[in-house]
């Protein structure tokens, strides 16, 4: 007497013995939803396909040999698929760590740049500036290190190396006294650095996706955040030959955007690889 809702002798099926829950009486019948036939007569209230009027020209009945086989496969694509994330995870865990505590040091760096110490100390202000820019160049480096994770990651550290690798050029030909027509050379640096951002801020949010959405949306508006106060800050700049108040004051509104997002942008790091870290030692628990 058949034992499955598809007709087959579980008692005899050669399959068995490969795991299989069973649809019915098996011990793993919790997992018959599984199976596309079994869904299929427990929706529409059928024993069996038999007392189906739709069972003689029913496709998937009729493939209920090879059902098993595919979602056997597809169980594995699954826990293959889950396997990589957590190894993606383990690895771009350790190095978002490197990257959070790179942007510290880089930001402890360049206290030295700031007007009151660069006047008094102009040494310390030029090896400060030195040192962010060391910290930015490893920054970059990390990135590409990241590569085999997402192709975003790769991408922003290209640009990454090549904006701060400018920006040290720039210390070398000029100290902190450059002249007013280099800015034809530091704009389109912003832009590359702009760039990388665009492609770091992306790929960080695409690694969280499924492990905390709400931190992956973080990382996309932090992106907004920066090209929109950017965009102000240039704006203002510009505006401010024409109308100065009105022109200073969208520039001061867009550096304090700049400002939020170079504040939020290792508080983001720092809850990344948090986030990386508990979903490896959750699934290791399991």
């Amino acid at each position: 007497m058949a034992s499955s809702y598809c007709g087959k002798d579980c008692a005899s099926c050669p399959q068995r013995t490969s795991s299989c829950p069973g649809c019915k009486d098996g011990p793993g019948r919790s997992y018959a939803c599984e199976c596309e036939i079994a869904r299929c007569c427990r929706d529409k209230g059928h024993e069996t396909c038999a007392t189906c009027l739709f069972s003689s020209g029913c496709a998937t009945l009729r493939r209920r040999e090879s059902l098993f086989d595919q979602r056997l496969q597809k169980r594995r694509a699954e826990e293959e698929q889950t396997q990589k994330r957590l190894r993606d995870a383990a690895f771009a865990g350790k190095w978002i760590w490197v990257l959070f505590w790179l942007v510290v040091a880089g930001i402890v760096a360049d206290l030295g740049s700031i007007e009151p110490i660069a006047l008094r100390f102009p040494t310390l202000s030029f090896i400060g500036e030195g040192g962010y820019i060391l910290c930015s160049l490893a920054y970059g480096a990390v990135l590409l290190k990241l590569f085999p994770i997402n192709e975003h990651y790769r991408t922003a550290g290209i640009f990454s190396l090549i904006a701060q690798g400018l920006q040290g050029l720039f210390l070398l030909l000029w100290g902190n006294a450059a002249p007013s027509w280099s800015l034809i050379f530091t704009l389109p640096t912003l832009g590359i650095s702009l760039l990388g951002n665009f492609h770091e801020f992306h790929a960080h949010s695409e690694l969280l996706w499924g492990l905390d959405s709400l931190l992956s949306e973080k990382w996309e508006r932090l992106w907004t955040w920066n090209i929109a106060s950017t965009g102000i800050v240039i704006g203002g700049t510009v505006l401010a030959l024409l109308i100065d108040v009105i022109g200073l004051l969208l520039a001061l509104a867009g550096t304090i955007g700049m400002l939020a997002v170079s504040i939020l942008t290792p508080i983001y790091l720092y809850q990344t690889a948090k986030a990386l870290a508990y979903s490896v030692a959750t699934a290791a628990e399991q």
